[in-house]
């Protein structure tokens, strides 16, 4: 367990440098491996639904994903090249998918208050 959580913690360093170096097919490469290395972790980290979207996204073109959000609600970020977006997203959408825009922040997390 210590060595995996050892690899996921490089995995994590390699990739904010993939980040910053802008070698984004690399981001995704890396994502896979910590996808693979965290659903090892415990049975509760996936479930059937989740593992088929995922492996939706990899046959279709994405080069890895990860799972953001926590119990019962969240979403599925892929990496996917820009030639295989459109495909990805329809094939996503025929299965109750919905695409979702996001934006890298250069101002780091903020917090909104009503």
């Amino acid at each position: 367990m210590k060595k995996r959580l050892k690899k996921m913690k490089d995995l994590a360093m390699e990739t904010k440098n993939s980040l910053l170096f802008g070698d984004l097919d690399k981001v995704g490469e890396l994502l896979h491996e910590s996808w693979k290395l965290k659903r090892d972790v415990g049975g509760e980290i996936s479930n059937s639904e989740i593992d088929s979207l995922y492996e939706i996204g990899k046959n279709n073109g994405a080069y890895g994903g990860k799972i953001l959000g926590a119990g019962g609600g969240g979403y599925i970020l892929f990496y996917v090249p820009l030639k295989k977006r459109n495909t990805l997203v329809r094939t996503l959408e025929d299965e109750g998918g919905e695409m979702m825009n996001f934006y890298f922040e250069d101002k780091g997390t903020q917090v909104w208050r009503n």
